[in-house]
């Protein structure tokens, strides 16, 4: 049975999995290095008594000898006067006295509670002297606790994160692998066209002038296919940027107007400029003058008789609408009519509405299209 998580899913359990093994080892190394501490702490100081000569010992108060050490005497102490800790290691000693060796640090464990000690033979008596280390290993028990639970936390918020962003990523790589898939598609189309007018040409079955037409003509679409996949690549990867600079708005849209100016004329379509106020916004005049191109050359496409172009304010951004009188757009073109290649009614595709977009965009603005009363316009919105 084959998997069918992607790359980025399998490399986010990887690191998932990673992250929770590097956090167990950091967490048990914490727990273990902190346990030798504590034993080497308490057998120091231990061995400072085991290795002293005791001469005052009538001297000894017995119960608590230094703040780290306790001394318990098997003659004198009463066992129900000891703690809970004191009391399993007197009843510990007096049943194995005769195994322990006198001045030898062990360690006595009960549950919970464990201590470091050793017994010192004084006379007829047998004294126990110990570090109560339960409280020290309760912290670290505790810490280590503490560490694991917010472990687990960063963990999971981790784990949430990186389903969120292989998401986008795996929708990413898709659009990817659709764009060059459909790149494909889209240089393939003029290059068989221009191999079969070749080689209709060189066995004489079309005209060199018909031929030659012809494969300007797709060679001229493959450049801007070309150009277009080259600028996309460069929007993807976040190089290219706005070269921006004090610009009047209508300059570049006259400059738009002027270029299918000629074709309109041809067809017999009018062009209704409304331009009256000045519309000064820092942007990067070549990016916004191949918006409007792109915009008016589609509307040149399917205008049936007049382009209208007119202009807005208001205290956010400069509002610039685009009308043609031609075929109304229905819902889903209006929905993915920006997407790259994506093909309308009437099976045209390309960049140059993707681009615009993306142009847009980087302008911090937006681009919407609609058709209403038997008109279609494309409003771009470009914040002041």
């Amino acid at each position: 049975m084959t998997s069918s998580s992607s790359p980025n899913q399998r490399a986010l359990r990887r690191l998932i999995a990673l992250a929770i093994l590097s956090g167990l080892v950091v967490i048990a190394l914490f727990f273990a290095i902190e346990e030798r501490q504590i034993a080497s702490r308490a057998t120091h100081t231990l061995s400072v008594y085991a290795s002293a000569p005791w001469q005052d010992f009538d001297k000894i108060v017995f119960g608590k000898i230094s703040p780290d050490v306790s001394i318990i005497s098997l003659k004198e102490s009463d066992a129900a006067a000891l703690t809970e800790l004191g009391q399993g290691l007197l009843a510990y000693v007096e049943r194995e006295r005769d195994t322990l060796t006198p001045g030898e640090i062990e360690c006595f464990r009960s549950g919970q509670l464990c201590a470091y000690y050793f017994i010192r033979e004084s006379g007829d008596d047998t004294l126990i002297l110990y570090s109560d280390v339960s409280f020290a290993r309760d912290i670290v028990r505790s810490a280590a606790l503490i560490m694991a639970l917010v472990f687990s936390g960063i963990a999971a918020v981790l784990y949430l994160c990186g389903r969120s962003t292989i998401r986008l990523l795996d929708r990413k790589d898709q659009s990817m692998r659709d764009f060059f898939a459909n790149a494909s598609h889209e240089l393939k189309t003029p290059l068989m066209t221009m191999q079969s007018y070749a080689d209709g040409l060189e066995r004489g079955l079309v005209s060199q002038e018909k031929a030659l037409s012809v494969i300007d003509r797709e060679g001229t679409r493959m450049a801007h296919l070309i150009n277009g996949i080259l600028v996309f690549s460069k929007l993807d990867s976040g190089i290219l940027q706005p070269a921006r600079s004090d610009c009047d708005l209508r300059e570049i849209l006259y400059d738009a107007l002027q270029s299918i100016e000629t074709a309109a004329s041809q067809r017999g379509l009018k062009l209704t400029p409304a331009l009256n106020e000045p519309l000064y916004l820092y942007c990067d005049e070549a990016l916004l003058y191949s918006v409007f191109s792109n915009i008016l050359s589609n509307s040149l496409r399917y205008a049936a008789q007049e382009i209208r172009l007119s202009a807005s304010q208001d205290e956010e951004a400069f509002i610039l609408t685009f009308a043609n009188d031609g075929p109304p757009l229905s819902s889903d073109e209006c929905t993915h009519i920006f997407e790259r290649f994506y093909k309308g009614h009437d099976g045209q595709s390309g960049l140059g509405l993707s681009l615009s977009l993306e142009y847009v965009r980087l302008h911090g603005g937006t681009i919407t299209a609609y058709s209403k009363d038997g008109w279609t316009y494309f409003t771009v919105r470009l914040p002041r």
